[in-house]
């Protein structure tokens, strides 16, 4: 196998890295990307390596069920949504069997119940802070992997309310021809803010963009607490960060002690 063949593979399911496609060329694994779980696909290798290679789907030649039009116009450019040609309820399905091959496989002697995944509320239109970069006027993101710019009108996965702040974006960067990154959130204050960045902001500052599954999680965590709450009297939040399940905790139980425990002081 060299990189530039191309190969008819069968997908039998998606990875955890990057949501590839996995399929086997005699014995030898191969991750596809742009594959779907179930289909026939002819693929071109990208990288060899010594366990395993790389491909991009180049024609699909039977079609999973599970497979759809990416709702994005730029999904198979930019890199941002790589499982967006699949099904959401498939998506959801595939990480299921992804957390269920991790636990039995790397614990095999272990008597553990993988809960089923909560769906987010929303499969787009949820996001609250995105990074990107803007040039002469331009905004976009960079496609996966490369500093190749990718112009957009629109992120399906953003807030509508940061879309619509995108034109100041626009404004700030009209006849200059130098790359400039931005953050766009909204705030706890519910505003919008603008900044530019040196750096990524993610390296940073680490908070839950999907507010709508966040209210899920610390619903979740809160209840199974309370439902053993007879059998502790005390309350540690690892890798607390800045408290996203610390507060919720020490507010629902005010007579016991909650900490939050995180290294990082950012």
């Amino acid at each position: 196998m060299n990189v530039g063949d191309e190969l008819e593979l069968r997908v039998e399911k998606l990875s955890y890295n990057g949501g590839r496609g996995v399929s086997k060329h005699r014995g030898f694994v191969v991750f596809v990307e742009g594959a779907a779980p179930e289909e026939t696909v002819k693929a071109r290798i990208t990288t060899v390596k010594k366990t395993f290679a790389e491909a991009k789907v180049v024609e699909v030649i039977s079609s999973s069920m599970h497979r759809r039009t990416p709702p994005c116009p730029v999904a198979h450019q930019c890199g941002g949504c790589p499982l967006q040609h699949v099904e959401y309820s498939e998506q959801l399905f595939q990480k299921q069997q992804i957390i269920n091959d991790f636990v039995s496989r790397n614990l095999p002697d272990q008597t553990l119940t993988v809960l089923p995944i909560l769906p987010s509320p929303n499969e787009f239109r949820y996001r609250n802070r995105i990074q990107l970069h803007s040039v002469n006027g331009l905004v976009g993101y960079y496609a996966r992997g490369t500093n190749s710019f990718i112009p957009i009108e629109d992120c399906l996965i953003s807030e509508e309310s940061l879309i619509e702040a995108l034109p100041e974006v626009r404004s700030q960067t009209q006849n200059q021809d130098k790359m400039t990154r931005f953050e766009v959130a909204r705030g706890l204050d519910n505003k919008i803010h603008i900044r530019k960045t040196q750096k990524d902001p993610g390296t940073l500052l680490f908070a839950q963009v999907n507010a709508a599954q966040n209210e899920k999680l610390i619903e979740t965590v809160v209840m199974w607490a309370q439902e053993s709450s007879d059998q502790f009297s005390q309350i540690f939040d690892l890798y607390a960060g800045a408290g996203n399940i610390t507060w919720p905790l020490a507010t629902a139980f005010p007579n016991i002690s909650v900490t939050g425990v995180e290294l990082s002081d950012t």
